[in-house]
């Protein structure tokens, strides 16, 4: 039990400094690291890559750029490097300066920055296996290239690519090939704006040269822009047709267009930071934005026109309403005064409607066997005033007219024909009224008397009123039956009795009134 105690203490105690100097110096001691460390020229130096990401720092979609902070995690053979552990106090691993030994010149072929090689000036170390296996991780922050494809922002996924390659070093050098399928998660710090939903590495031959893709696909965290940009752009777009719900009358169409208007360019103004800018693809919650605009523009102008044309519908109606008020006045005051103008002959006529037509028989014929006697047609009144003198001759008779045919209206055969006599208040009127003696109220008479006409079977003639003392000249005693005046009398029928009598003589009045100056 001493003997292994003792064994291991010696074990323990054997890897001092002391040791590891000795074995620095064996190694370094001829050591060229100006040659690739290749036991066989006739094949290429197997370099093994593993990424591990750090951090996600930034996506920049106007640069177009990726910036992340990387280690890359190299490991080869080198057979330069190999010792025999029991010979250096079983020492297997051993750390060393990087300047001392030969390292791959791993450049970032898509890097935005200089062409350096990764890590730059920055030392890390290199650990070196007793089998001659070097281990060398160099890191920083990486800034790659990467094409970006925004149309569906803030919804997008982005795929960027690291690409790692031996420049100068063709394959018959240098093999590049990934130790991992995936890139290594396990000491990376998330992102708040990005999640990282896929990552690979593969192997890639450009010109000649083995390159390792490190392939990743982000997406942007939306929660943000929808809340600041794309609800209040929806809400803008509803906001505008409401325009039109206000009344044309409430007078704020135009001025809630324009306040919308104005509202969302200052709302593009203060977004438009945070929104990228690119051509190709064009953001499509851009090209949204500018249309709303656009149609907040068509608003003002949509609202300003159906302004315009309500005022011109109020203007036209008001025009109207004026012309077809003036015209009913203008036709009121026609009728007003057709109304004053066609008035009856007194208010006792506008009151008795109905006269009663009467005039010759269509039956008499005359010595000639032509229809002869007075031709004109009378309109007697509804109030006669006759004469109590009876006639025994049939000279000249006044019958009722009445209609002969349908023809004038439905059922009007055989019925009575009214009448009616009217004057005009603003002209001096005169009027013979058959069947009285006296004048109605208001007309002045000018003289009354009997009702006279032409012999009915000798030739035509009219119904005129002889004076009830009629001038005669003496001279003219001679009968030579020249044209003869004869007494009219009644024959009733169609004249109503008892207001007309038959075989009564036919009173008649003649009646003026001068002009109404009211």
């Amino acid at each position: 039990m001493y003997v292994l105690i003792l064994l291991v203490f010696d074990i323990v105690h054997g890897q001092n400094l002391t040791v590891a100097k000795a074995l620095y110096t064996d190694l370094i001691n001829g050591y060229k690291k100006e040659l690739m460390p290749m036991a066989n020229f006739s094949e290429p130096l197997s370099i093994g890559l593993s990424i591990y990401l750090m951090s996600f720092n930034s996506f920049e979609e106007v640069d177009e750029t990726l910036s992340v902070t990387s280690v890359v995690s190299l490991s080869w053979i080198d057979s330069s490097l190999k010792w025999d552990p029991a010979a250096y106090g079983n020492l297997t691993t051993l750390a060393l300066d990087p300047v001392d030994i030969w390292l791959p010149p791993l450049f970032l072929l898509n890097g935005v920055k200089k062409l350096e090689p990764i890590g730059g000036d920055t030392k890390f170390h290199v650990t070196v296996d007793s089998n001659g296996e070097v281990n060398y991780s160099p890191g920083g922050v990486l800034d790659a290239k990467c094409p970006t494809d925004i149309s569906k922002f803030p919804f997008d996924v982005q795929t960027c690519d690291l690409q790692f390659v031996p420049w100068g070093l063709t394959l018959q050098y240098v093999r590049l090939y990934p130790e991992f399928e995936h890139i290594q998660l396990q000491y990376f710090t998330s992102h708040s704006d990005w999640k990282i939903i896929d990552h690979s590495t593969y192997l890639l031959d450009i010109g000649g040269l083995g390159c390792i893709w490190a392939n990743m696909k982000i997406k942007r965290q939306p929660l943000y822009y929808a809340v600041m940009t794309i609800l209040p752009t929806l809400l803008f777009s509803l906001l505008n047709p409401l325009v039109f719900v206000l009344p044309v009358e409430s007078g704020e169409r135009v001025s809630l267009s324009i306040t919308i208007l104005l509202s969302y360019a200052i709302f593009l103004t203060l977004v438009s930071a945070s929104i990228p800018t690119s051509s190709n693809p064009m953001c499509t919650l851009l090209t949204v934005m500018i249309a709303i605009i656009a149609i907040s523009g068509l608003i003002v102008l949509g609202s300003i026109v159906s302004v315009r044309k309500k005022s011109f519908e109020i203007f036209i109606d008001i025009q109207l309403r004026d012309i077809f008020y003036n015209i009913r006045k203008s036709k009121v005051t026609r009728l007003k005064k057709m109304n004053e103008l066609n008035t009856n002959i007194s208010n006792d006529l506008d009151k008795e409607t109905y006269r009663y037509a009467a005039g010759q028989s269509y039956t008499h014929i005359g010595y000639s066997t032509r229809y002869v006697g007075p031709a004109n047609t009378l309109c007697l009144p509804n109030d006669p005033e006759l004469s109590s003198i009876s006639i025994t001759s049939s000279w000249s008779l006044l019958f009722g007219t009445e209609y002969e045919k349908n023809e004038f209206a439905p059922d009007s055969a055989d019925n009575n024909v009214p009448c009616a006599v009217c004057r005009n208040n603003h002209a001096s009127s005169s009027i013979m009224i058959p069947g009285r003696h006296s004048c109605y109220s208001g007309w002045m008479q000018e003289y009354n008397g009997i009702l006279a006409s032409g012999h009915i079977g000798i030739t035509a003639s009219s119904y005129i009123c002889m004076d009830t003392n009629p001038e005669y000249i003496s001279s003219g005693e001679k009968n030579e039956d020249g044209h003869l005046f004869y007494v009219v009398g009644l024959k009733y029928g169609p004249l109503p009795c008892p207001s007309y009598h038959d075989n009564r003589r036919v009173n008649c009045v003649v009646c003026s009134k001068k002009i109404n100056k009211n």
